[in-house]
């Protein structure tokens, strides 16, 4: 029986040889074992935020080109994230919503134009948290 929601957690800041490991083992890693996944609900979990409009950080181009391939390859439906202060919800060209939540913390402004394909649904430079329900089955 498949799971109902599998979480794939990336470590953004895991350092080996003085470079990231991100982009040379975890993606290659993320992408073997997404398509083993049979999970209804399929998500991402990695600090730094693909698409954001966060003024500290913004969006990723790099994550952009090397991560998103490999979500819209698998059907991954949820990409959660933090890094700029803020709470935002994105919903990209392939529909996956991104969440920025780092509004744990000190706050940065929001306000940064995203350039590339994605959509804030919601944005805001608040203290706070998401609650995310997942559900499956027909309808």
């Amino acid at each position: 029986k498949a799971a109902t929601v599998e979480f794939f957690v990336l470590d953004h800041y895991y350092k080996k040889k003085k470079k990231s490991d991100l982009f040379s083992h975890q993606l290659p890693w993320l992408d073997k074992k997404l398509k083993r996944s049979a999970a209804v609900w399929k998500v991402v979990v990695n600090h730094r935020a693909v698409y954001s409009s966060g003024k500290e950080h913004g969006s990723s181009p790099k994550l952009q080109k090397a991560l998103v391939p490999i979500l819209k390859k698998h059907g991954v439906q949820v990409v959660l994230n933090g890094d700029d202060h803020i709470l935002e919800v994105v919903k990209d060209d392939n529909n996956i919503t991104y969440f920025v939540s780092g509004g744990g913390s000190w706050l940065h402004a929001v306000g940064r134009k995203m350039l590339v394909p994605g959509k804030s649904l919601w944005n805001q430079s608040v203290n706070g948290f998401f609650i995310l329900d997942f559900h499956c089955g027909s309808g």
